[in-house]
């Protein structure tokens, strides 16, 4: 499915206007003291991810696929929840976000569970705590986390 660069971009404003609503997303904003105006101002695209989303030197890309989405900006939103507290991370620090979602240490780095904190508090109040709590497993399960470490990693994320 070929979507023009016009509707991506009409469909990334329509994530930046509902991000600057969004309270779990305000919040995180006001804790690095940068004002939710700013965020008419991130670079966001679509690429060939092999991952759905990721922030690389403060610029957010979105995996093209999730354009497939019968409701993208709701999807692509669940995913800059996450994404924005990297680009924050990278613009407000002393330098770059280490890490990559291959790594076996993925899941232990302080920024990235940052991160899914405020992804998986972003679903629970948007969609519900059930939902929130589906997708962390899923995460558990998909960076091979041992049974014996995942209600520990589970309440950390």
């Amino acid at each position: 499915m070929e979507i023009s660069l016009d509707e991506q971009n009409k469909i990334l404003d329509q994530v930046r206007q509902k991000t600057k609503e969004d309270e779990t997303i305000l919040e995180v904003f006001d804790e690095y003291e940068i004002s939710p105006n700013e965020i008419n101002y991130i670079p966001m695209c679509f690429s060939d991810l092999d991952v759905s989303a990721r922030t690389m030197h403060g610029v957010l890309y979105f995996n093209s696929k999730l354009l497939e989405d019968p409701d993208p900006v709701e999807k692509i939103l669940m995913y800059s929840s996450h994404e924005l507290v990297h680009f924050l991370q990278q613009t407000t620090g002393d330098g770059p976000t280490e890490g990559s979602s291959d790594d076996q240490s993925y899941l232990e780095n302080p920024a990235e569970i940052e991160g899914f904190q405020n992804q998986t508090k972003y679903i629970s109040r948007n969609e519900s705590p059930q939902e929130a709590s589906k997708y962390v497993d899923k995460d558990l399960e998909h960076h091979s986390v041992p049974e014996s470490e995942k209600e520990e990693k589970k309440e950390d994320l």
